[in-house]
């Protein structure tokens, strides 16, 4: 019980990083456009992610090659027609294309998937250990548990 304790304190504080790393990605956005079109709510999709890490700055967006775009888009309803309204967004974007902060938000984004693993691994031990309880004949419903 004692390891279930440990884990469900750190899985919060993983949770409560992971948080802070996707707070500031809002203040190293690149594409304030980005977030009207896709809605603000989606900006922490996977898919957003990939597609920040690969062109993180308006310009590099602007370039990309729009079948690139369309395998980053690839279970996003008409991925050519938003392909290409990326492009054109990203060629009228306000926004910066700064180096240093490029490499902001492809680290960011990278810290934010680390905490993501480092929780799905939690959870895996977690999931393992009331399995094991189960067969023991306890119940124990602690996925969110806080202590």
């Amino acid at each position: 019980m004692q390891d279930l304790k440990f884990l469900t304190h750190h899985r919060n504080r993983l949770t409560d990083s992971r948080s802070k790393a996707e707070d500031a990605i809002h203040s190293i956005f690149l594409f304030p456009e980005l977030a009207g079109f896709i809605g603000k709510t989606n900006l922490h999709y996977q898919y957003v992610y990939d597609l920040l890490t690969k062109y993180p700055s308006p310009a590099k967006l602007s370039r990309a090659h729009t079948n690139a775009l369309v395998k980053l888009l690839h279970n996003h309803g008409n991925r050519l027609d938003m392909a290409q309204q990326l492009k054109v967004l990203a060629k009228q974007s306000i926004g910066l294309s700064s180096p240093a902060n490029a490499l902001e938000l492809v680290q960011t984004i990278s810290v934010i998937r680390l905490y993501d693993e480092q929780i799905n691994a939690i959870d895996s031990i977690n999931c393992t250990n009331n399995e094991q309880l189960r067969r023991n004949g306890s119940h124990c419903h602690f996925h969110y548990w806080y202590f």
